[in-house]
């Protein structure tokens, strides 16, 4: 069975925007969004689509959601993108967590839905991807997709 990854971002004028991101794999589907600099998302692109082969002990990662007021550390990830090698044969593997945001004071922790799947795929559909994610920032394309098979 396919699983898919999509990714719409909708501009902000300060140079920022929301990005959204919808996957769904076997039985587990989830959306989620979270805000970015347009100009951090084309630079993620680009790093992904230049790296080959892709680091074991540190994942390329797209995180957004509520950072500590030190900017240093997220605090609430609302949407994550994590891509690894897996194996030694070319195979990769893309992490992605959605979550609902927590807001203090308002919310319990225990109401937040959470969804975390990973998708594996290849090189070649990798590099199509963050070129897609690079047109993404751009507003040249409206949404990036992966699709892999399971």
């Amino acid at each position: 069975m396919p699983s898919t990854l999509r990714l719409w971002f909708e501009f902000d004028s300060d140079g920022t925007g929301e990005l959204f991101a919808e996957v769904a794999s076997g039985k587990f589907s989830g959306t989620g969004s979270a805000w970015f600099d347009a100009q951090a998302l084309f630079e993620f692109g680009e790093t992904l689509a230049s790296a080959y082969p892709l680091p074991s002990d540190t994942p390329l990662s797209l995180e957004g959601g509520y950072w500590a007021k030190s900017g240093a550390v997220i605090e609430q990830l609302h949407l994550g993108l994590r891509f690894y090698p897996i194996g030694s044969i070319g195979k990769v593997g893309c992490r992605v967590t959605l979550a609902t945001p927590v807001h203090e004071g308002q919310d319990r922790p225990e109401a937040q839905s959470v969804v975390a799947v990973e998708l594996n795929t290849n090189y070649e559909q990798l590099r199509t991807f963050a070129h897609s994610i690079e047109a993404l920032a751009k507003g040249a394309i409206v949404e990036a997709v992966l699709q892999t098979e399971g």
